[in-house]
């Protein structure tokens, strides 16, 4: 099934905890592939980054990515998802990823509590905001 809404059927793929693979496209065209913690709402994915990591330069640079989404009982069950990022913000960054991190963990926030404190890194996140154009699943 190719279109660029979310089936019912995966709907639990993307509501439950989990991660997702986000390849881009590096400066030098090579597929660079990370795992990373989402959200879904309103028809948009946010994930989490410090604006200095490959995963956001290569989204500045190359506004789009693959976001893999796999049901981990059923590996023949998944979601791919190619996406445009339509936001980077850095507004509510920290509470996004303190989000996550309850979502994803037994910790209440990621700073100080899923890893030490680091403010030089914390003042460098980021919420990508990822629209997806073309979502294909797979029974």
């Amino acid at each position: 099934m190719s279109s660029a809404s979310i089936p019912v059927s995966h709907l639990d793929l993307i509501t439950r905890a989990g991660v997702a693979t986000l390849s881009t496209l590096s400066a030098d065209r090579s597929i660079q592939s990370s795992l990373v913690w989402f959200d879904y709402c309103n028809d948009v994915f946010t994930i989490n980054v410090v604006d200095s990591s490959a995963k956001a330069k290569n989204l500045e640079r190359h506004p789009r990515a693959t976001l893999l989404i796999m049901d981990t009982g059923n590996v023949d069950r998944y979601l791919s998802v190619r996406c445009e990022v339509k936001q980077f913000q850095k507004d509510g960054a920290i509470a996004h990823l303190d989000k996550l991190t309850q979502r994803n963990t037994d910790h209440g926030c990621w700073y100080g509590g899923a890893v030490q404190e680091n403010p030089q890194e914390a003042a460098h996140r980021v919420i990508v905001g990822l629209k997806p154009v073309r979502v294909y699943c797979a029974e």
